[in-house]
Order: structure tokens, then sequence, then C-alpha cells
């Protein structure tokens, strides 16, 4: 998702410089220097402009992966607690032992 808004704030930000560029050539007709001053500046907020789009969109992409790692972590909690219904973990060693099963291979007992 994040690439679509990525190549869709690239064509925003070149409209931008194009709409400066125009507005600073109907004022170099009038005055020079006040036409150079508005593409100077337009430009320059532009693309300060531009670096936080992509500043926020490479935050967004963060969140993404985070988000999507805590779902794997949750999916490997589920799982580890399906497997606990059968017996119990150990928590020495993490292993899951059968329900009959009094004292873990590494020697806790339950």
């Amino acid at each position: 998702m994040t690439e679509i808004l990525r190549k869709g704030c690239i064509v925003l930000l070149v409209i931008m410089i194009l709409i400066v560029i125009i507005g600073s050539f109907g004022l170099f007709g009038q005055n020079f220097l006040a036409g150079l001053l508005y593409l100077i500046v337009g430009i320059v907020a532009t693309l300060f402009y531009a670096g936080f789009l992509f500043l926020f969109l490479d935050m967004a992409e963060d969140v993404e992966y985070i988000k999507y790692k805590i779902m794997e972590i949750d999916r490997k909690n589920n799982k580890d607690k399906e497997e606990i219904k059968d017996g119990w973990k150990c928590e020495e060693c993490g292993r899951v032992n059968h329900s009959y099963t009094g004292t873990c291979a590494c020697g806790k007992a339950k």
C-alpha cells in the first residue's frame, strides 16, 4: 500500500514543482528578482514538504512491519498454547510434556 502512496506523492511533488516553475515565469516578466526568489523559495519549500511526506511513508512501512511481526508472534504463542492443552510446559527448558509426566527430562518437577 505504501508503494502506491509513494508513487502518488512523487506525482504530487512533480505537479507542485511545475506550478512553482510556471508561477515564477509569470513573475519573471514583471520583476526578475521576484521571479527568481519565488522559484527558489517554491522549490525549497516543495522539497521540504517532500521530505516530510517520505518520512511519514517510511514510518507507515515500519508500522506495517511491526504489525506483521506482532501477528507472527501471536500466531506462534497460540500454537504453543494449543500444544500445552495435552500437557504442561517446563519452566526451566520450555519443553512441552504430557500431562501424566511428573518430571521433565531436564529434571524440573511439574
